[in-house]
């Protein structure tokens, strides 16, 4: 389910302060990377993309290991696939994330093989240092909550073919330094 700006306005305020933003204005705060994944599993969740986190993390026994690899699991597997092209990039595949803390996250050679992998397959592949950079980045991309944004070009299109409207990205949309 999608909100709109206005919906998720009025949620936050009957919420109160969020406390993942408590946490990170105040001095010195370095999120864990648990607390960075929630953040973004929720922005993707109000977004309403198809999307996944693939529980690579943690510490396991040699023997669930060693089952789960057999049934598949690579190391440096991204922690978040969109699997919705992003709306001002139709022509990629999809969204690989592979998210750190803010400072002191380290990529693995086979973190960033992945990404390489995925970039030459087609996909938009990255890593993130904390939730508001991956945000940031989403929303460069052109997912906002309730939808991308209108076409700027309307009737001055280029495109014989344009189909923008309110819900539609226009492909010529370049977003300013804010992302916006």
């Amino acid at each position: 389910m999608r909100m709109t700006e206005e919906e998720l306005a009025d949620y936050q305020a009957k919420r109160g302060k969020d406390t993942f933003q408590q946490l990170i204005e105040s001095k010195g705060f370095n999120p864990t990377e648990d607390v960075e994944h929630l953040a973004v599993a929720r922005y993707l969740n109000l977004l309403g993309v198809l999307w996944v986190h693939c529980p690579n993390e943690g510490k396991r026994s040699k023997a669930a290991g060693g089952r789960l690899k057999a049934m598949g699991m690579k190391a440096g597997f991204p922690d978040f696939l969109i699997l919705d092209a992003p709306p001002y990039n139709h022509t990629c595949k999809g969204v690989a994330i592979e998210l750190k803390r803010q400072k002191g996250g380290k990529v693995s050679d086979e973190q960033r093989q992945w990404l390489d992998d995925l970039r030459h397959r087609g996909w938009m592949a990255e890593v993130m240092e904390g939730a508001n950079d991956a945000i940031t980045w989403l929303r460069s991309l052109g997912w906002r909550i309730g939808g991308p944004l209108p076409c700027v070009a309307k009737d001055d299109c280029p495109r014989d073919d344009c189909a923008a409207g309110p819900n539609v990205a226009c492909p010529y949309y370049e977003p300013n330094q804010e992302g916006v």
